[in-house]
């Protein structure tokens, strides 16, 4: 119900949820009861959801980079410039 409407793809919606459930175990002992337990869950759950949005944007950044590189590269040798 929370990372779905977020991330709008059903495969990364899954990734997330397994992140979040091996933070959930791992973090358990992290859980102070300030609040209820859902709301942790859903804390983490934006967390997560986010960070595979910085992991997708960077690893964006890097194809643009790679494919401009080469493009570059392969302009200069079609026109004989290296």
């Amino acid at each position: 119900r929370i990372v779905l409407p977020i991330l709008k793809n059903p495969m990364d919606a899954e990734e997330v949820v397994q992140d979040v459930f091996l933070s959930v175990l791992q973090k358990i002992d992290r859980f102070r009861g300030d609040s209820r337990l859902s709301t942790w869950i859903h804390r983490i759950a934006v967390a997560e959801t986010d960070f595979l949005s910085v992991r997708r944007a960077d690893i964006a950044t890097r194809i643009i980079r790679i494919n401009s590189h080469n493009l570059y590269t392969a302009l200069r040798s079609k026109l004989g410039w290296g």
